[in-house]
C-alpha cells in the first residue's frame, strides 16, 4: 500500500498566513528548520527571523528544541519546500512606526554605532540611521541621546532615514539630509582679518 505524500498532505491542510507552533530541529547558518507533521520540515530562513535585528544576530537567541510560533508563507509541494517565518507572527515595528510618524516629525534616538554612519534606537524597537553625519556628531558618543529629524521611512526595507536636528542657533543651523554633505558656512568679507 502506498504511503501518502506528506508534501500533499500538508498542502491539503494547511494554508499561507497560518500560524502554530513547532519545534526546532536543526539550526544552520541560512536558517532554522522545524519539524512539520507527515516527518517532513518547514524552514524558516535568516531574513524571516526578526523585523529589527539581522538574522545572524537574531538566530542566537534560538537551539534545537525550542518550541517556537510560526507562519506559513509559502508551500511548494513539487520543490517539497515549506517556507516559515518567525517575524510574521508579531506586528512590523517598522509599520507601526510609520502609522505614527511622517518625513519631517522631530524625534529623540539613543546612539547604539557610530561607523560610517550614525545608527540610533528608536521609539518602538527599531533602528534609524544617521547617514553622512560625521560633523556635528563627533561631539557624541554611543548611548547619547541625540535630537534628529525623519528624512524618510521605507517599511519595505525596514529602514529610518534621519538628520540631526537642527537648534536653530543661528542663521547657518540646517538638517544634514543623507547623501548630501552640509554646505559650508559661507565667510563674510567682514570675517577676514588681514
Amino acid at each position: 500500500m502506498d504511503r501518502p505524500d506528506p508534501w500533499e498532505a500538508f498542502s491539503r491542510e494547511h494554508r499561507q498566513d497560518e500560524r502554530f507552533t513547532a519545534t526546532i530541529t536543526k539550526i544552520v547558518d541560512f536558517g532554522i528548520f522545524v519539524g512539520l507533521e507527515g516527518g517532513i520540515d518547514g524552514l524558516v530562513h535568516i531574513s524571516d527571523i526578526s523585523w529589527s535585528k539581522p538574522g545572524e544576530t537574531a538566530i542566537k537567541r534560538y537551539a534545537v528544541g525550542d518550541h517556537i510560533e510560526v507562519s506559513i508563507l509559502s508551500i511548494d509541494v513539487d520543490m517539497q519546500r515549506i517556507s516559515l517565518g518567525i517575524k510574521q507572527c508579531t506586528t512590523n515595528p517598522y509599520q507601526a512606526f510609520a502609522d505614527q510618524h511622517s518625513a519631517g516629525d522631530h524625534i529623540v534616538g539613543r546612539i547604539h554605532a557610530i561607523k560610517v554612519t550614525v545608527f540610533v534606537d528608536l521609539p518602538g524597537g527599531v533602528s534609524g540611521t544617521v547617514k553622512n553625519a560625521p560633523i556635528g556628531v563627533e561631539r557624541f558618543g554611543l548611548g547619547d541621546e541625540i535630537d534628529l529629524v525623519i528624512l524618510d521611512i521605507s517599511v519595505r526595507r525596514s529602514q529610518i532615514w534621519l538628520g540631526l536636528k537642527s537648534r536653530g542657533d543661528g542663521p547657518a543651523a540646517q538638517v544634514v539630509e543623507p547623501n548630501r554633505p552640509i554646505a559650508p558656512k559661507p565667510i563674510l568679507s567682514a570675517e577676514l582679518k588681514p
